[in-house]
């Protein structure tokens, strides 16, 4: 992955606030991902983020936990 697993967690943080401030109860933690690739793609082809889709239930977990507004944003489903 390019780009530190922090920064792509305040960008996962940052997409899915704002979501929720725009009115949205739940969203895919999966899309805020494709959203995350296709913003870096376009804007800095050198800074594309490269996620493995196994950190997204990760990414969503620990966006629950430490972002308030953000609790039961994410479904959470049994493996």
């Amino acid at each position: 992955m390019m780009g530190s697993e922090e920064s792509l967690y305040q960008a996962f943080v940052e997409i899915a606030l704002k979501a929720k401030r725009a009115g949205m109860r739940r969203w895919s933690a999966r899309a805020i991902i494709e959203v995350l690739r296709y913003e870096t793609a376009i804007s800095d082809a050198d800074k594309v983020f490269k996620i493995n889709n196994n950190q997204t239930p990760k990414l969503a977990q620990r966006a629950m936990s430490e972002q308030p507004e953000l609790v039961g944003f994410f479904q959470r489903r049994r493996a």
